[in-house]
């Protein structure tokens, strides 16, 4: 999964996690979750991220 700068496919990836890395979810903007994973914070699509339980916004 692809962390994003913006919530956009057009910005600069970040990083990249395996399918089944911890996030944190930080908040909503349209189709895309604002996350933390590891020590960074960017942008996931919603339809990539899996939940496991009740996010924390």
């Amino acid at each position: 999964m692809n962390l994003r700068k913006e919530p956009n496919l057009e910005s600069v990836i970040l990083d990249t996690f395996a399918q089944g890395t911890a996030i944190t979810i930080l908040g909503e903007e349209g189709d895309w979750y604002r996350v933390a994973a590891g020590a960074k914070e960017g942008y996931m699509m919603k339809a990539l991220v899996a939940s496991g339980g009740k996010p924390s916004l």
